[in-house]
C-alpha cells in the first residue's frame, strides 16, 4: 500500500507492506508511532532527495529506530514509481542482516592562540561515509578542507585558538560530534566562540551554500569574505540539525556550515556508488577552502570578535526544540538539561 497521506492510515493496514516516499519522515516520532500502530508487515522507503533509478543508503539516527520493530528496506525512486503503477500487488521482502559492535574516533589538532587562547574556533568535518560508498564528496571533500586549513594555519600565530576536528559517525546523525560536545565540561564549552563546518563541498555542478546559525554580524562577515574573493555564495540564516555544527549550537555556539547542493533537492550522488573521485572538482574545493581560510583568518586575528559569542535567546529556543526532537541519542541521560 502506498502511504501517500494521513487518509491511507484510516484503512486496515495490518499485515500489509507500506511504501513511504520520503524516508527522512522516520525522524518524526509521530510518523514512527503511526506506522507501528498500523501493524504493517514491512516498510519500503525512498529517500526523495535522490529521485533516480539507483537506491541509496539513507542512514538513520540510532534513536529513530529505537523500539521500531517493522522490517525496513530502502529502494530507488524509480523502483517505487513502478510499484505504485502496478497497485494492487503482492510483494515479498526477504532481509539478511547482522548487527555487530564497532568503534570510531574523533581526530583533533590545535593551534594555540597567542593573545586570546581562551577563545576557541572549532573547524570541523566528518570522516565517515555510508556502507559500500567511496564518499568522495560526502565527506572526503570536507576532510580535505579541514586538513588544508590546518596546514595553512599550522605555522601561524593566531590571536585565538584554532581547533581542527574530524568526527566519526556523522551518518548516524552526528554521533561523534554529539559525544564530543557532551565530553566538554561547562567551562570548556564556554570557550568555544564559533563552529565552522564543511560537509559535501566539491560537486562539479552546484550552488555553494553557507548556513549561518548566528546574528546578522556573523552573516555579514561571511558575505564580505566571499564577495572580496568574487566567490558566489547563497547564505541562509537558519538552523539545520543535519551536520556536525549542530551539537555545538546546542551549547549556544554560533556556526557556519559550508556545503554545496548539486540539485534543487540536495545532492545527486548522495550515499550512492556515484559519490566517487571523478564526480568531485578539486578547483571547486580549492575555491571554498580559500574563502574559508580568509574568513578564519579574519575571525581568528581580529582584536575583538565582530559578532556575539552566543546565540540569542530566540534562536536558542529553536535549537532546543530541534535538539529534543532529533538528538535523543541512546547515550543521552534522561532529563539532560540543554544550556540556557
Amino acid at each position: 500500500v502506498y502511504l501517500e497521506s494521513d487518509y491511507d492510515f484510516e484503512r486496515d493496514l495490518r499485515g500489509k507492506i507500506g511504501l513511504l516516499i520520503g524516508s527522512l519522515a522516520l525522524g518524526d516520532p509521530a510518523v514512527r508511532q503511526r506506522l507501528e500502530q498500523a501493524k504493517l508487515a514491512g516498510l519500503a522507503t525512498v529517500d526523495s532527495r535522490v529521485p533516480y533509478e539507483w537506491p541509496i543508503n539513507s542512514g538513520a539516527a540510532p534513536q529513530w529506530l529505537e523500539g521500531f520493530s517493522i522490517p525496513l528496506i530502502g529502494i530507488s525512486y524509480f523502483e517505487a514509481h513502478g510499484l505504485v503503477k502496478q497497485l494492487p500487488l503482492e510483494m515479498n521482502i526477504t532481509i539478511k542482516a547482522r548487527t555487530f559492535p564497532d568503534a570510531s574516533q574523533n581526530v583533533l589538532g590545535e593551534v594555540a592562540g597567542t593573545a586570546r587562547p581562551e577563545q576557541v574556533i572549532v573547524v570541523s568535518s566528518h570522516h565517515d561515509t555510508v556502507r559500500d560508498v567511496v564518499g568522495a564528496d560526502d565527506n572526503a571533500s570536507g576532510v580535505v578542507c579541514v586538513l588544508e586549513l590546518a596546514r595553512l594555519f599550522a605555522g601561524s600565530k593566531p590571536r585565538r585558538t584554532l581547533r581542527f576536528v574530524t568526527y566519526g559517525v556523522e551518518e548516524r546523525l552526528s554521533v561523534g560530534a554529539y559525544l564530543y560536545m557532551r565530553s566538554l565540561r561547562p567551562a570548556e564549552r564556554k570557550r568555544l566562540v564559533l563552529a565552522l563546518n564543511a560537509d559535501s563541498i566539491a560537486g562539479h555542478v552546484g550552488t555553494d551554500m553557507a548556513y549561518v546559525s548566528g546574528g546578522p554580524r556573523l552573516e555579514k562577515l561571511v558575505r564580505d569574505c566571499w564577495a572580496r574573493r568574487q566567490h558566489q555564495v547563497e547564505i541562509k540564516r537558519e538552523l539545520s540539525p543535519y551536520s556536525d555544527h549542530f551539537p555545538l549550537n546546542i551549547c549556544g555556539v554560533p556556526s557556519v556550515w559550508l556545503t554545496r547542493p548539486t540539485t534543487m533537492l540536495g545532492y545527486w550522488a548522495l550515499h550512492s556508488e556515484h559519490d566517487r573521485l571523478e564526480n568531485v572538482s578539486s578547483e571547486v574545493l580549492a575555491r571554498t577552502v580559500n574563502s574559508a581560510a580568509a574568513l578564519l583568518d579574519k575571525i581568528a586575528n581580529a582584536p575583538k570578535l565582530a559578532f556575539p559569542r552566543r546565540l540569542d535567546p530566540a534562536t536558542m529556543r529553536e535549537v532546543r526544540k530541534l535538539a529534543r526532537r532529533e538528538y535523543r541519542h541512546p547515550w543521552s541521560p534522561e532529563g539532560y538539561q540543554y544550556p540556557e
